[in-house]
């Protein structure tokens, strides 16, 4: 149950679709990556790994979305049927970040 839900904005975040998934059915999902940060190679600057590189510069440096206000329990839910978690089977990395 959504408590509720405002647009929102994160400073020095860009959309990437980069988690692969089930094509056809769902080829991937988004996440939020570091602007400015992606090589051609697929690294990026900080050492991590990046799947996903720019088609088109992105100057804009932030990214518009909504932010969901969710019980923990609601949250956990989530977080979990998204790819969250430990162990092998975790697709993500979980980061706090600001958002206005």
């Amino acid at each position: 149950n959504i408590l509720r839900m405002e647009p929102a904005l994160v400073k020095g975040y860009r959309l990437a679709f980069d988690m692969r998934l089930f094509p056809p059915l769902e080829p991937c999902m988004g996440s939020l990556e570091p602007v400015g940060t992606e090589l051609a190679s697929g690294s990026t600057t900080d050492g991590t790994h990046s799947s996903s590189t720019p088609i088109l510069a992105y100057e804009a440096g932030e990214c518009h979305g909504a932010l969901v206000h969710l019980s923990a329990a609601d949250y956990e839910k989530v977080y979990l049927s998204e790819g969250g978690g430990s162990g092998p089977r975790q697709a993500y990395e979980e980061i706090i970040v600001d958002a206005e």
